[in-house]
């Protein structure tokens, strides 16, 4: 397939999810790109691509200026991947979405990540979920936030982000006004980081609030549901994390 691409030099989307190609697929189509100047969007989730294929799609990226979304999610792509595609996100400015929700991402990989966003300032759509990011990554990443102000979508629920990870996110949420999902469930938040919620949004529940995860939903099933009324604690965790973020972001926490 990839020596097809030769005759595609108008392709612009190119989904190929959900199939077993793997790093030698994933190789054989990173040396397809340079044949696919106008190409926007490159979907190759879940299709076992580890680290190897994926610093070959990297490599390739100077091939594809024009991109605006990669999904690279559902692989078994960790810190060595990752770190080779932050490095050549340089190449694509014009990248709005990037998906590596579902692969084996770590601290390390991540910090990359968010030091390549400087490079990728129109970027909307992050998903980091399911990985294995820590405290030391998501502070990376809040770290870089200012870098990419038009973020409506960031994910990091099912990682091991605790109490220094979710104070420093807090923190920093200010610069990313157009967020509208902020999805941090399944993690290991605890009391430090309600208190530093609280104290950076001058806002103050009077009470501290267990450690709470809640299944992805949108602000209105969340104030509506029977069930979350009642969970006092975890209504104390919403409004704590939503007072922090911007009016009409969909909050999980």
């Amino acid at each position: 397939m990839a020596g097809a691409l030769i005759y595609l030099p108008l392709l612009t989307h190119l989904y190929l999810g959900t199939n077993s190609i793997g790093d030698a697929g994933a190789t054989a189509l990173a040396g397809g790109l340079p044949h696919l100047p106008l190409l926007e969007v490159l979907d190759l989730g879940n299709n076992s691509i580890g680290d190897v294929g994926a610093t070959a799609v990297a490599s390739a990226l100077h091939h594809v200026p024009l991109l605006t979304w990669l999904g690279l999610d559902t692989n078994s792509i960790g810190d060595a991947g990752v770190t080779a595609l932050s490095g050549a996100l340089h190449h694509v400015p014009l990248l709005i979405r990037l998906a590596l929700h579902n692969n084996s991402i770590g601290d390390a990989g991540v910090t990359a990540l968010s030091g390549a966003l400087p490079h990728v300032l129109l970027l909307e759509v992050l998903h980091l979920s399911s990985n294995s990011i820590g405290d030391a990554g998501v502070t990376a990443v809040a770290g870089a936030l200012h870098h990419v102000p038009q973020l409506t979508h960031l994910w990091l629920f099912s990682n091991s982000i605790g109490d220094a990870g979710f104070t420093a996110l807090s923190g920093a949420l200010h610069h990313v006004p157009q967020l509208k999902q902020l999805y941090l469930d399944n993690n290991s938040i605890g009391d430090a980081a309600q208190g530093s919620v609280t104290s950076a949004t001058g806002s103050a529940t009077g009470t501290k609030t267990s450690p709470t995860s809640l299944s992805p939903a949108n602000i209105t099933e969340l104030v509506e549901c029977t069930a979350c009324r009642s969970r006092p604690e975890a209504m104390k965790a919403y409004r704590a994390i939503r007072a922090a973020v911007p009016e009409g972001c969909s909050v999980s926490v």
